[in-house]
Formats: C-alpha cells, structure tokens, sequence
C-alpha cells in the first residue's frame, strides 16, 4: 500500500467558464500571465465543485452538514465533523475538510482526491463577444411592462486544455481523529472533542454506530495495513466492525489524547 496513488490526466477541448471578478459590465475569466503569453484557466475550486455536482447526480452523494463559527465579528462556515464523517458523507472522504470547534483540538483531513487546475494549451488573444437579455425584455413587453435590455460582455476563450485529479489511494477510505475522551455506550462509541471542558455542556461529540468488537484478527487486510501504519503509538487499542467498515481506537501513549482511526 505504501506510496500509492492514481493520477488522471486529460486534454479537453471547451470554452472556459470559470469566471473571475467582472469589471464593470465586462465578465473577465480566470487567467495568469507567462513569459509567452496570457492563459486561461478553470481553478482546482471550480472543477471541485462541478465534480461534486455530478457525484450528487450521477451517485446520489449526499451534501455534508456545515457549521458556521463566529470568531470575533468574523464567521467561518466549515464542515461539520460533529454531525458527519467519511462513514456518512463520501463528500468528506474524497474531498476532505478542516473542523475547529471553539473549544478543543482542530481535526483536519487533506484531500485525498486532488483535483488539479485546468490550464489552456494555447494563448489568450482577448476575445470578447457581446450579450444582452432581449428575450427577457420581449417577455416584459409583452406583458405591457416597459423594458429594455441590460447589455453586458463577456472574455471568451475557445482551447485546448490540459488537467486532471489526483488520488491518494493510501488515505481514501482512511480517516484519523485526535480527540480528549472515547466512551463505547450500548451499539455505538461517543466520542469527545473537548471533554477536558469544565462545563459539560460545551462538550462537542460524534455518536458513531458500531455492530460488535472484535479482536485484530477479525479485522480485513486494509484494516490491518491502516493499524500497522498508524496505530503504532496506541495503547489499550479496541477494534469494531461497522455496518460500513472498521474502528480503531486506543489511548495516545505518554499522552492523556486518544486517536480514532475510521476505515472504510
């Protein structure tokens, strides 16, 4: 298992739709400047989020649950790791994420699948056409209102374009939380972001629902490879099989942390 990974690469031939931030009524496109020329591109956020949209589809993959942080007159809205894992959400396996309770250890997942900027092949040459809503304006009309169309332009570039995805196969199916406190409780395990609050009440827990304990030895060979390669540090480990894969969890040695390892 070790190192491996799956790139996909590919040259697609489109118009670029990724746009950047307009000037005036002018619609500009996402573009960076070379030693040869200006190129276009489709940012790594924009095919993420075009990627998604078909996963949700084509595979019916479910949007994770969001939490909005406020942090002095700031707000920052993240996944929220407390209502949802890779067990629930495929979005949070592929895709990753950044959890930051207000109080307790951050937990954060890198991406395993990587999507790469989409790069045009050839130059931009300023290309700009222009529009206007006249089918919007004859509905008005019709309707007896006064209208008039609202004109604006657009950058176009028609090329070729180089890009792909990446996927870490060693982490894909694999998370890993550093949490203060795991309790097992009836058919599912509790556990703790910050239990070392003193007020109970601002405890930030994940319930994850478990089918039995078993020994290391119940466990399928990915499950094994993932205790070998980061269970190492782990004491008092206990293992549990899920209806949709493996848990891991054990006390960090020399530390009064614990790590939970969630394998698909």
């Amino acid at each position: 298992m070790n190192g491996k990974h799956l790139v996909l690469f590919a040259i697609y031939e489109l118009i670029d739709l990724n746009r950047d931030e307009s000037i005036g009524n002018l619609q500009t496109l996402k573009k960076f400047h070379r030693i040869d020329g200006i190129y276009t591109f489709i940012s790594k956020y924009s095919f993420r989020h075009h990627l998604f949209n078909e996963l949700k589809t084509r595979k019916q993959w479910k949007e994770s649950d969001i939490r909005i942080i406020k942090k002095g007159d700031k707000e920052v809205i993240q996944f929220n790791i407390s209502e949802d894992d890779i067990f629930s959400s495929p979005e949070l396996d592929a895709f990753g994420y950044m959890y930051t309770p207000e109080k307790g250890n951050a937990i954060t997942r890198k991406k395993p699948v990587a999507p790469i900027d989409v790069v045009s092949l050839e130059p931009f040459a300023g290309d700009t056409a222009f529009y206007a809503n006249h089918d919007l304006v004859r509905r008005a009309i019709e309707k007896g209102e006064d209208a008039s169309p609202n004109p604006f332009s657009r950058e176009e570039h028609y090329s070729l374009y180089k890009g792909g995805i990446t996927i870490n196969l060693n982490t894909l199916g694999v998370d890993e939380w550093i949490v203060d406190y795991i309790e097992p409780k009836g058919n599912s395990i509790i556990v703790y972001f910050n239990k070392n609050n003193k007020n109970d009440n601002d405890n930030i827990t994940r319930q994850i629902n478990i089918q039995e304990e078993i020994d290391e030895n119940g466990l399928d060979p990915r499950a094994k490879w993932v205790k070998e390669k980061y269970g190492a540090l782990l004491e008092e480990k206990k293992f549990f099989k899920c209806e949709k894969g493996f848990i891991i969890y054990g006390k960090i040695k020399k530390s009064n942390k614990y790590k939970i390892l969630l394998i698909l």
